[in-house]
């Protein structure tokens, strides 16, 4: 007969130690695969990281192009150096600077070909320090949605404009008078604050003035000895207008040896226009009228009555771009007084017919220049060559009309031989020996020869006229 076992049964005491054992074994298996298995695992790491750092040390030695934004800007021989040095310098620059700093542009390295020339590394990033481009934080000023320039903050860059354009207001306000209605700028402007270009970040006052310029470049001439307006445009390849242009200081044609001169054209990012009233005093020009008097040689001219200007307050409105006037509209006009006419009596007495009719030479010498056409210039008399101090005639009798410095003529004298008709004229003269007024006799001394005015060498320079209009002195002069 069979024994089974009930539902309330205990199994035999062997049966726990024999399920002991086994989970014992079963443990030291697990223990023998696992550690197994970890040592595998650590020998493939240690294999893979030496693996990993030879590649990686045979992979950063040797040629490197360095590149930003696509563009080579050096090849240095060893990659980690380099990296490391870049570091040093930007964390240098940060210190120096107290704010942040980084490259602008995208930086990647190239494995350069076998024999390619380098630098050294560890020499390449200050090498580099003023070509690398370099960013922070910033505000740009926005001229028409283009970065004209860059200020450290947006506080600094509306500053930036502020200062231009009270600068312009102080220019236009420095003449009395001037009352501005309306200033602006004739481009939009906007402010974007983030990341900007290095280079172009700067403080108020240059930021103002690269605005008003229109760039940052600057390049200036020191003006030498013998130098003019003229030959150092032509010499730096500017025309004299754009010369002028870039250095408004500038009047006329005068410069001295040591200015300085702008040789940059301004092409303003910011236009300023504005509107403004100007109201000054005028003076108003007097008139002159002349009477006659009969008693009174032609010589003789007395003003009896002073003429003095009368004064009118204007205003007008004037329109400026640039501080260069476009365009002007009169306001209003306000007489303050009124001018007084000056009054002058002028002698028409008429002057004797002193001449002979015949002439003499005034003076002993070689004719230089004849009457006539001297290329596209006619010359009104004849030129006679002789020494200076020679002695020169009255060709005919009559009255003194002129003796002053006439500029061109010189030292000049004019003489009436009859009733306003008929006058001779001596020009060049170095000294002249008579007065107005005096009459004078045929061959008597009047001056001396000389070279005043437009001449060359001593010369007299003789004329004859009748009724104004001159005449070839050879013909009172009979041939033979």
């Amino acid at each position: 007969m069979s024994l089974s076992r009930g539902r309330g049964d205990c199994p035999s005491a062997s049966t726990p130690q024999r399920l002991l054992t086994g989970l014992r074994e079963a443990l030291d298996r697990l223990r023998r695969s696992k550690a197994l298995q970890q040592r595998t695992i650590f020998l493939a790491l240690v294999f893979v990281l030496v693996f990993g750092f030879t590649l990686n040390a045979v992979r950063s030695t040797g040629a490197w192009s360095v590149l930003i934004d696509g563009q080579v800007i050096a090849t240095v021989d060893n990659r980690p150096q380099f990296e490391e040095q870049l570091q040093t310098l930007l964390g240098q620059l940060e210190q120096d600077l107290g704010r942040e700093v980084a490259l602008a542009g995208e930086l990647a390295y190239v494995r350069a070909p076998s024999g390619t020339a380098t630098v050294a590394a560890a020499e390449a990033a200050q090498e580099l320090k003023d070509r690398l481009p370099l960013g922070t934080t910033g505000c740009y000023i926005l001229v028409n949605g283009e970065p004209a320039v860059a200020c450290n903050t947006r506080e600094e860059a509306e500053q930036a404009v502020a200062l231009l354009m009270d600068e312009y207001k102080c220019r236009l306000t420095a003449k009395s008078g001037v009352d501005i209605l309306r200033c602006g700028f004739q481009e939009q402007i906007e402010y974007e604050e983030g990341a900007v270009d290095f280079a172009r970040l700067h403080d108020c006052e240059t930021a103002a003035e690269i605005l008003e310029r229109g760039t940052d470049k600057v390049v200036e001439h020191q003006v030498k000895k013998g130098e003019s307006l003229w030959a150092i445009a032509r010499g730096t390849g500017m025309s004299e207008s754009d010369l002028r242009k870039a250095n408004p200081q500038v009047k006329g044609d005068l410069i001295r040896i040591g200015d300085v001169l702008n040789l940059v054209v301004p092409d303003p990012y910011l236009n300023l226009t504005s509107v403004e009233t100007y109201t000054y005093k005028q003076a108003i020009a007097y008139a002159t009228k002349v009477q006659s008097d009969a008693e009174r040689w032609p010589w003789e001219r007395v003003i009896t009555q002073a003429g003095k200007s009368g004064q009118k307050e204007v205003t007008v409105e004037i329109s400026r771009v640039n501080g260069e006037e476009v365009s002007r509209k009169l306001i209003s006009e306000t007489l303050l007084s009124s001018p007084v006419t000056q009054i002058v009596l002028q002698g028409t007495k008429t002057i004797p017919n002193r001449g002979t009719g015949t002439l003499v030479w005034p003076v002993v010498g070689r004719i230089t220049s004849p009457f006539g056409w001297r290329g596209r210039e006619h010359h009104n008399g004849i030129d006679i060559g002789a020494p200076r101090g020679t002695p020169v005639l009255a060709a005919d009798t009559g009255t003194v009309i002129a003796s002053s410095y006439a500029g061109t003529y010189g030292n000049c004298i004019r003489i009436d031989h009859g009733g306003g008709s008929f006058v001779t004229l001596y020009a060049h003269l170095s000294k002249r020996l008579v007065a107005v007024g005096d009459v004078v006799t045929k061959g008597q001394t009047i001056g001396e020869v000389g070279s005043t005015g437009r001449s060359t060498g001593n010369h007299l320079h003789f004329e004859t006229r009748i009724n104004g209009k001159a005449v070839n002195p050879i013909q009172f002069y009979p041939s033979g």
